[in-house]
């Protein structure tokens, strides 16, 4: 896991992998409809709830959204700590 993303991970959910709100899951705090836009792009036979999702598929789901999004997409990323360690 790149350090950016445990970075994020601490900053949105403490990396609380079992994190679930109404709106956001997992340790990275998706929310839930971009975990539902990538889970079946990355993860064989995934999880439809995301709290439910593995470390690993967590991961593999936070990677593709910033390949295609960003770094960007998580709130936390205006913060100079998270972004530059």
């Amino acid at each position: 896991m790149p350090p950016v993303l445990r970075r994020i991970g601490q900053c949105e959910t403490r990396m609380n992998w079992h994190h679930s709100t109404r709106d956001y899951a997992t340790a990275f705090g998706l929310y839930r409809g971009t975990y539902a836009t990538y889970r079946l792009r990355v993860i064989p036979r995934p999880p439809a709830d995301p709290a439910r999702a593995t470390p690993r598929q967590q991961v593999a789901v936070a990677l593709a959204v910033a390949r295609d999004v960003g770094w960007t997409a998580w709130g936390c990323y205006r913060y100079a700590w998270v972004r530059n360690g």
